[in-house]
């Protein structure tokens, strides 16, 4: 019955690093849906596949796009920990990448597509990104709850903002 649920309970135990790979394999295909979806919307509906310069483009901003986030510690945070700042500086982080992309091309390639083509990219990846590291969160956040259901309840008085600092904590480790 729960059979989807009982393997993603499973990935939750799995080690560091697999779970980084897992996160960067994420964001390969967060980048080549975005590669894929800019392309088919800045050719007026039309999906340019065949283009010389289409399969470099999904390397090249996959290359770059993964070093820079390994480079500024994106895969450093736990996905259930999620929060608004994170998204401040994945927004950072493609804004980034959107510029390497756009100097590289200017510099190295003819047929490069063009800063419309790198605005619409941004706008989509930063979606696809962040939305896919929302879900993950939510469903650790729903499969640690699911699991906490028989615990016992705490109660925390007079502890002032000490106490809103443990409680915060204890939310957020559920």
């Amino acid at each position: 019955k729960n059979y989807c649920l009982d393997n993603i309970v499973r990935l939750q135990r799995i080690s560091p690093g697999f779970r980084k790979l897992i996160l960067i394999s994420f964001d390969f295909l967060s980048i080549s849906l975005g590669i894929i979806f800019t392309n088919y919307l800045s050719n007026s509906g039309q999906l340019v596949i065949n283009s010389p310069i289409f399969l470099k483009l999904i390397v090249i901003t996959f290359l770059l796009g993964i070093s820079i986030y390994l480079i500024t510690s994106q895969y450093r945070s736990l996905s259930g920990y999620f929060r608004s700042e994170l998204i401040y500086k994945f927004v950072a982080r493609n804004f980034l990448l959107v510029i390497l992309l756009i100097f590289l091309g200017k510099i190295f390639f003819n047929n490069f597509p063009d800063f419309k083509f790198w605005t619409l990219f941004f706008l989509i990846n930063n979606f696809l990104i962040i939305g896919n590291r929302l879900i993950i969160k939510d469903l650790i956040k729903y499969l640690n709850f699911r699991n906490l259901k028989d615990r016992p309840k705490v109660l925390i008085y007079g502890a002032g903002a000490a106490g809103a600092q443990l409680a915060a904590s204890i939310n957020i480790s559920r």
